[in-house]
């Protein structure tokens, strides 16, 4: 194989120019080009192979963080109108509930939320994968909203409640797993990663209760039930969008229940039914 000056050497005879150099600054020229030439390819290298030196951040990153924004803004914004809305007299556009009663089901829905995260984990780990759950987690709080925000009644409370505390378990697991896995376990860019999606749930937080209740207000209920959904809608379809570009992981399931497995699962899950 020929070597660079070689090489360099055959390119610049070719061009008549090197023989019209003095043989002195001839090889000075050359050697600078060469060392040119592989400090270039070195830089270049480098930056397409080092994450210091790439600042952009995987595609999963804005994908949860974006999600996992809007699930916060649904769980704070139900949390500001959601107890009225049930203890409210039905002229005022609530459900007419006692108040006990308002609080007790607001506090079974918050312990929902978080009981659903075990089973989402659960779910993702061995049914059906994280990528998966993410997604099923999103459609399913985003129908919970549009449950609430345009069915009236109880059955509309009752069946939007349930999914938004199934979709927010499902949502809060797999986002977070998914977001780790966007990195190599030394990739100096996984801190500000992670900081952004905590920024995300501190923007979420704090943001919804100010809107859900301005549209209570001025619009409503309803409308403040529906904000949630609409900012779902968009996060969802941005991850949908780019879900191909995920991590090898999300599409995996990493720990699948065994045949004899599935047996016991479907007789608990009929029991727990009837």
């Amino acid at each position: 194989a020929m070597s660079w000056a070689e090489r360099l050497s055959g390119l610049l005879s070719g061009l008549n120019i090197v023989h019209s150099l003095p043989p002195f600054r001839r090889e000075l020229w050359a050697l600078c080009a060469i060392m040119a030439t592989m400090t270039m390819a070195k830089r270049r290298s480098r930056t397409q192979t080092t994450p210091e030196n790439n600042p952009r951040h995987p595609l999963a990153m804005p994908a949860t963080v974006s999600i996992e924004m809007w699930e916060r803004f649904s769980f704070y914004g139900m949390q500001a109108i959601l107890a009225y809305y049930l203890y409210y007299a039905t002229t005022d556009g609530g459900l007419g509930l006692e108040r006990a009663q308002a609080t007790t089901l607001l506090g079974a829905y918050g312990a929902s939320v978080y009981l659903c995260t075990l089973a989402g984990g659960w779910i993702g780990d061995r049914l059906i994968g994280t990528e998966r759950t993410l997604l099923t987690g999103c459609i399913a709080l985003m129908v919970g909203h549009l449950s609430l925000s345009t069915l009236s009644g109880g059955a509309g409370a009752t069946f939007g409640l349930a999914l938004i505390a199934i979709g927010s378990g499902f949502v809060k697991t797999a986002a977070i797993t998914i977001l780790g896995h966007a990195y190599p376990t030394d990739d100096p860019r996984r801190d500000a990663g992670f900081q952004l999606f905590y920024m995300s749930i501190n923007v979420g937080a704090f943001a919804s209760p100010l809107l859900t209740g301005w549209l209570r207000e001025h619009y409503g209920y309803h409308a403040g039930f529906s904000s949630a959904a609409i900012g779902m809608a968009f996060a969802l379809g941005a991850f949908i969008y780019g879900r191909h570009k995920l991590s090898s992981f999300a599409f995996t399931v990493p720990s699948p229940i065994r045949p004899q497995e599935r047996r016991r699962l479907l007789l608990g899950s009929l029991g727990v039914l009837v």
